[in-house]
């Protein structure tokens, strides 16, 4: 029990420190920050922590939490970095004007590793189906997703950066990514561990619409 909570207490850090993190800022897009804290406005972080404090004792979560600050997971997390497409993807926005590796670099960073190079049927309340259950059900989506829909009609950045992910060269190359056979298995790794993916896509799509068309949607 003791192993159990000092797991889940490192993580609870790890999350909280994440929601009040200022992001550094970058020369072409200063206002993110702004945009990133807006949103976690909206969110009542202290529910979500208090729902997965009640999840103590769930073994599938206390699995995936050992998981998710093990050297396999970081080893995952570095085969996405260096793959071709992942890097493709990340080279286009950038070219555009949209550098996000400070992001990797925060992710990293939080799993003591090195920074980034530019250069890869479920179970109601139980296990981890059931901590993204509840954590879902306590995001408030309509104003989050109205938020969403304002910026896209007064931020520049944020509507240039949906028009640029939503394009025909962008997608194709996500879709190539979703295809690479090492992508797969990774993402077939943390299925094992009873993560899954429908929890992304619904986040995304509860916020952002029509306009995420994400890899994990198809």
């Amino acid at each position: 029990m003791l192993k159990r909570f000092c797991v889940l207490f490192i993580a609870l850090a790890v999350f909280g420190e994440c929601s009040v993190t200022t992001f550094p800022k970058t020369h072409t897009q200063p206002e993110w920050e702004a945009h990133v804290k807006d949103f976690i406005k909206l969110i009542d972080v202290q529910k979500l922590m208090s729902i997965a404090v009640n999840y103590i004792s769930d073994p599938e979560v206390m699995n995936f939490v050992e998981f998710l600050l093990s050297p396999e997971f970081k080893k995952i997390i570095w085969e996405i970095e260096i793959m071709p497409e992942f890097r493709e993807a990340y080279g286009y926005l950038k070219v555009k004007g949209y550098d996000f590796g400070f992001a990797f670099d925060f992710i990293n960073n939080a799993l003591n590793m090195p920074p980034f190079e530019p250069k890869t049927p479920l179970r109601n309340k139980k296990g981890i189906s059931g901590v993204f259950e509840e954590m879902m059900a306590a995001l408030p989506f309509e104003e989050m997703k109205k938020l969403f829909e304002d910026k896209l009609e007064t931020s520049t950045e944020i509507s240039e950066l949906f028009k640029i992910i939503n394009s025909e060269e962008y997608l194709s190359i996500i879709k190539r990514m979703s295809a690479n056979q090492e992508f797969i298995e990774i993402k077939n790794i943390l299925t094992l561990y009873g993560f899954k993916f429908d929890y992304i896509c619904s986040f995304a799509k509860g916020i952002f619409g029509e306009y995420y068309q994400g890899i994990f949607c198809a």
